[in-house]
């Protein structure tokens, strides 16, 4: 009973601070030594502790030698066969906040098999889809990663999730120029379309490399005038509305999760999707001018 007590007295803090960022960043460490004692609660039944660090992990910083230490060894148990599918759901949603370098060549294969095995057999596929597009973003953005992405896991793109403000992989696809290519040399006119509106997105703006990569991707495959492509620039077209749209309410909403954000920046990001969704329906060459960092 007291041990009961405590665990619920710890939950209880975790989720409290886990509502404030800058609270969870300064006591990260500590929550971060918890989480196989969580893990050994959740395989007994008792999930509080558990969906607490959950809440938690979204504001550790993902280098850290006690993420290291304390958190990636126990992950892959988590998502191996004979795991419960509530321990496989907490790895899941815990993977994109950890550094995805520390696998090696060995580990890697395996753990991308488990990792998708259990996101598809998940009993909340809508729940899971974010976490698991993010982790997809960031194999692909890995070279020596990206190389084990099966043909099962690339189609979780096409479910086209909104991505949180914060998300690692979006950022990471964003400031590279390699993702896009590989994408396109799936020859998968469905799932690059999927990885570009959900890529576009207001809270994160194509670096210069993956700006040029896109406008020449929008120029050359999506010019022909037949059904399927006109289908899909539809979806494109209506994903840099909604993306224009929400840039238009301005510097103070952004700064909610961009508090550095200048004007000067806003107006780039502005001109960049502009770009693209003149570039989608004029079908011209793109404007060298709008090419700035």
């Amino acid at each position: 009973m007291q041990l009961e007590t405590i665990t619920s007295s710890i939950a209880s803090r975790l989720t409290k601070a886990s509502q404030d960022p800058a609270a969870t960043l300064s006591e990260y460490k500590a929550i971060t030594v918890l989480f196989p004692y969580a893990v050994r609660r959740g395989q007994e039944g008792d999930l509080q502790l558990l969906d607490a660090f959950l809440c938690a992990v979204k504001y550790f910083p993902s280098t850290s030698q006690w993420t290291r230490r304390y958190i990636r060894p126990v992950l892959p148990k988590l998502l191996a066969e004979g795991s419960s599918v509530v321990l496989k759901r907490a790895a899941i949603l815990a993977l994109p906040y950890l550094e995805l370098a520390w696998l090696d060549s060995d580990e890697i294969c395996g753990f991308t098999e488990h990792w998708i095995s259990a996101a598809d057999a998940s009993e909340d596929i809508e729940g899971v889809c974010e976490a698991v597009v993010d982790v997809l973003l960031q194999m692909a953005f890995f070279h020596s990663v990206r190389t084990h992405i099966t043909p099962r896991a690339w189609t979780w793109l096409n479910k086209r999730p909104s991505l949180p403000p914060r998300c690692r992989g979006r950022l990471l696809c964003s400031i590279g120029s390699n993702v896009l290519p590989a994408i396109r040399a799936r020859n998968d006119i469905k799932l690059l379309t999927s990885y570009l509106v959900t890529m576009w997105s207001e809270w994160d703006c194509a670096g210069e490399w993956a700006f040029e990569g896109m406008c020449q991707t929008l120029l050359e495959e999506f010019r022909r005038d037949d059904d399927e492509v006109r289908e899909y620039r539809i979806d494109l077209l209506a994903r840099l509305n909604s993306v224009l749209g929400e840039l238009g309410k301005g510097l103070g909403y952004l700064r909610v999760w961009h508090p550095d954000m200048q004007s000067e920046e806003l107006e780039v990001i502005r001109k960049r999707y502009r770009e693209l969704k003149r570039i989608l329906v004029q079908g011209t060459v793109p404007d060298a001018g709008v090419r700035m960092s």
